[in-house]
């Protein structure tokens, strides 16, 4: 598991990840759509994109992305999020995969993860 210090946007590409300064994306540094842009442009259609709960819009242009790619796009049911804004923000913009609470996402990714 690799995490995005503080301040930092998580990067990657074939080459490997590294941590970069840059500018905020939807008010937030690190942000989701930054890394997961960069996992869709270098894994396409080999991407499993999960959105949880959480404020604002971060995520939903990697979720739109990814479907677009052929990739996975998981989405927690906003009913179920503690913060609605991110889940919500992704199915506005791309319909996901599977759209369900914690632990039907759970076991769909072990399912995925482990039977393709």
């Amino acid at each position: 598991m690799i995490l995005a210090r503080g301040g930092y946007h998580l990067r990657l590409n074939e080459g490997g990840v590294w941590s970069e300064p840059g500018p905020r994306v939807h008010g937030v540094i690190p942000a989701i759509d930054v890394t997961a842009l960069d996992a869709v442009r270098t894994f396409g259609n080999a991407v499993c994109l999960t959105i949880l709960t959480g404020m604002g819009e971060d995520g939903a242009e990697a979720a739109y992305q990814c479907h677009h790619a052929g990739g996975q796009v998981v989405v927690q049911d906003p009913a179920t999020a503690v913060v609605w804004g991110m889940p919500q923000a992704a199915l506005n913009k791309t319909a996901g995969d599977l759209v369900a609470g914690l632990d039907e996402i759970g076991g769909w990714l072990n399912e995925v993860i482990h039977h393709g």
